[in-house]
């Protein structure tokens, strides 16, 4: 066989190896698109399914999670322990003042606090270390829109330590015996507030 043959030949092979690698590739693009596309739709689903928030039961885990420790300290500067308010269903919202989110959901807290108050502890938590946050900011707020419930200030950062926040809004609720039974990254209506606090006592079916 001549030179030139063989260079047709391995020419003709190189190209065929081409077109081979690229349907390859091809094919990979469209499996991950379509994975994703369903991954998508799958988390659509998720969040519709639950109210339009990003509510999370935690009651079907194995193993139960006690909630961190955390230092805080409440509106008049008094040091304050999150574990301190273990005994009762908890709910611990992480928030700052220059948060929407955070400010269109204080009026259904502050509603629930009045009336759930004596049977429900609610600590609601600035993240005064936050980026932007001030307690003098946080305070102000808090004041401008006369809200009763306990604000507490997260003022040596030892809150954002032990409770990593990847969105403002964040809550939690806990049982009476500080393990977590629900979470929320974003805002939540009064009805999802609600629900959280039910699963935390207790008395309400887990989120399908």
């Amino acid at each position: 066989m001549s030179k030139k043959q063989n260079n047709r030949n391995n020419t003709s092979k190189t190209s065929a190896t081409a077109k081979k690698n690229n349907d390859q590739k091809r094919f990979l693009i469209s499996l991950i698109a379509f994975i994703l596309i369903i991954a998508l739709a799958f988390g659509l689903y998720t969040v519709l399914n639950t109210g339009g928030d990003s509510f999370v039961d935690n009651g079907d885990k194995e193993v139960k999670e006690l909630i961190p420790d955390a230092l805080m300290y409440d509106a008049s500067g008094k040091r304050v322990q999150i574990h301190d308010l273990i005994g009762k269903p908890l709910v611990i919202n992480l928030w700052a003042s220059w948060c929407p989110p955070c400010k269109k959901e204080m009026p259904d807290i502050d509603k629930l606090y009045k009336e759930l108050g004596d049977e429900v502890n609610f600590a609601i938590v600035n993240m005064t270390t936050a980026n932007n946050e001030t307690e003098k900011s946080a305070k102000t707020f808090i004041e401008e829109g006369g809200y009763s419930f306990p604000v507490y200030y997260d003022i040596d950062g030892t809150v954002a330590s032990q409770y990593p926040v990847n969105a403002f809004p964040t809550t939690y609720f806990v049982d009476k015996d500080g393990y977590l039974v629900a979470y929320a990254y974003s805002m939540l209506d009064e009805a999802s507030i609600m629900r959280g606090i039910n699963l935390a006592k207790g008395i309400a079916e887990p989120i399908e």
